[in-house]
């Protein structure tokens, strides 16, 4: 990860997967902006938490166990799935 941070290359390729994957099938009926917007979320998230666990090894979080990093994470995620994520400033998607 860190390595992916300071080659063009790579930090490229790692951000077609991230913008591919990280959103399923049900959301093909949002727009492309919203798909990057909520797949961005997501992988701020768990990028955010992979660096505090296995590049900082922060605790509590590097030695948590699996599980409770899921029961913590996954309602967060699962938010930016399929929730109204400008619920708090009720600001419109940007223009595609």
């Amino acid at each position: 990860m860190q390595i992916a941070g300071n080659e063009p290359a790579i930090r490229e390729k790692l951000r077609q997967i991230i913008q591919r994957s990280m959103m399923g099938p049900s959301a093909q009926a949002l727009s492309e902006n919203e798909r990057a917007l909520r797949s961005g979320l997501i992988a701020a998230q768990l990028m955010g938490l992979a660096f505090m666990r296995f590049v900082w090894k922060i605790e509590p979080l590097a030695s948590l166990d699996d599980d409770a990093i899921v029961a913590a994470i996954a309602p967060t995620i699962q938010h930016y799935l399929d929730s109204d994520v400008y619920a708090a400033t009720r600001e419109a998607p940007p223009a595609e």
